[in-house]
């Protein structure tokens, strides 16, 4: 891979890991920025209707989902931009093969190839 591709994927993985930690902190002051009961906004859950806790339940398990995801998507694309730091880039991490451009172009923070 050359110096200009290796750039573009480069910044192609800087825009990234920005859009990422938009959206982490996006989650994170959105539903996660209260508690449960805060959210609820009841003391207690004794007298409120059972539909009523199981949709805050629901929404705030999305959430953590969400934040998971993203924190996943993170490391990778950490990962793609530490590879191409020590110069491993395009290489596949289990088999030292080169990754396919093609692929690359589709999964910029892809460690592995097809093979």
């Amino acid at each position: 891979m050359d110096a200009g591709q290796l750039e573009k994927f480069r910044e192609r993985l800087v825009k990234e890991k920005e859009r990422a930690l938009q959206a982490y902190r996006f989650i994170n002051e959105g539903g996660l920025a209260h508690s449960l009961a805060d959210s609820t906004g009841e003391l207690s859950s004794y007298d409120n209707n059972p539909a009523d806790i199981g949709t805050e339940t629901f929404e705030r398990s999305k959430d953590l989902a969400l934040r998971g995801s993203v924190e996943a998507r993170l490391r990778d694309v950490e990962a793609a931009l530490g590879r191409i730091g020590d110069g491993t880039y395009g290489r596949c991490t289990v088999c030292g093969g080169e990754i396919p451009a093609e692929r690359l172009e589709a999964l910029p923070d892809t460690p592995y190839c097809i093979g």
